[in-house]
């Protein structure tokens, strides 16, 4: 019987490694990444909110954009539909494609999002959806 026990003790510990190194691996090679990529459109959203704030107000917009490109040391552009520029900080970023203009003047329910560490400096194009379109979204797993 105690070689039965131990035996199934073995095999135990043995499918308790194999689960815990997969798990290891799973993690190392497949979320490492989730940080950055889940970062950026929630800062962004974040910017869009405080930017909108002051939308009305074009000094109070560009100071409130200069307060954005002094902290986090990003490029940041307001344009119109049309995409003229109506306020700004940071370096000169290139106009927006006619693509992009179509995206940015399209109704969505997400946000379009540029990665802002891409290896040129995009433009800044924020769509903004209402909280439950988003949640609906994530919950139908979109």
């Amino acid at each position: 019987m105690a070689r039965l026990h131990s035996r199934i003790y073995l095999h135990f510990l043995g499918v308790l490694l194999v689960v815990a190194v997969t798990t290891a691996v799973v993690f190392a090679l497949g979320a490492r990444d989730a940080f950055r990529r889940e970062m950026a459109p929630r800062i962004t959203r974040h910017l869009a909110s405080l930017v909108g704030e002051r939308l009305a107000d074009p000094a109070a917009l560009g100071a409130r954009l200069r307060q954005i490109h002094e902290d986090l040391h990003l490029a940041v552009r307001v344009r119109d539909l049309d995409g003229r520029v109506i306020a700004a900080a940071g370096d000169e970023l290139p106009a927006l494609t006619p693509a992009e203009q179509a995206e940015v003047r399209a109704p969505a329910a997400s946000s379009s999002v540029r990665v802002p560490w891409a290896s040129r400096p995009p433009p800044f194009a924020i769509r903004r959806a209402p909280w439950w379109a988003r949640w609906r979204a994530r919950c139908r797993g979109r």
